[in-house]
């Protein structure tokens, strides 16, 4: 059984980013983890408009499904409707393919359903993963801009590119190319209480 609610949710202490200086905000019940898998993921947000999420561990058919209901609980609380962000996955830790087809495909239409997800950045992925990303592109392009890099500055680094490029707010169609030169405003530091999801 789900569920959403720990008395003990709390902000962890307030780190900066290495590339940028922006603040990193990071609480307790933006974790995601199932014990009888050992899968977990955990969601920060950087600055005002960039999503990272660092998923380890092998994932179950419900795993997939229940961390996208957490991040996607998350982007509604912090981003809304109307702010566009950059989702950042780490997948560095994650050998081979990651998921199965099926737990891809529904990743992929999880990720269409973000109106204002304006770029999706892949960080530290296996061989076989970025095959099946590019593959993927080709076969089912997307309106928003995606990357794949290897470190997590190359990662940041297009995050603000994407940002500074396009307006914030709902996506348009634009090139997996697309790239710009300027970085985001000054952020703000936003902190809820019932961002906790747990089986």
């Amino acid at each position: 059984m789900v569920s959403t609610n720990n008395p003990k949710n709390k902000t962890a202490p307030q780190k900066r980013c290495p590339v940028t200086g922006l603040p990193i905000t990071h609480r307790t019940d933006w974790e995601y983890f199932n014990p009888r898998t050992n899968f977990r993921v955990s969601l920060d947000i950087i600055g005002n408009q960039m999503l990272i999420s660092r998923p380890s561990g092998t994932a179950s058919s419900q795993d997939v499904k229940n961390s996208l209901e957490l991040s996607s609980r998350v982007i509604n609380e912090v981003f809304g409707k109307t702010t566009g962000f950059v989702q950042i996955g780490d997948y560095s830790t994650i050998k081979g393919l990651g998921l199965p087809f099926k737990e891809r495909k529904r990743y992929i239409e999880t990720m269409k359903q973000r109106d204002t997800l304006m770029g999706l950045i892949f960080l530290g992925v296996s061989p076989a993963l970025r095959f099946s990303i590019k593959l993927g592109l080709r076969l089912n392009p997307t309106p928003v801009v995606v990357k794949i890099v290897d470190t997590y500055s190359e990662a940041v680094a297009s995050a603000l590119k994407i940002l500074s490029k396009k307006p914030s707010g709902p996506h348009r169609p634009v090139s997996a190319t697309e790239t710009a030169e300027s970085v985001v405003p000054a952020p703000r530091v936003l902190q809820h209480l019932d961002w906790k999801l747990r089986i």
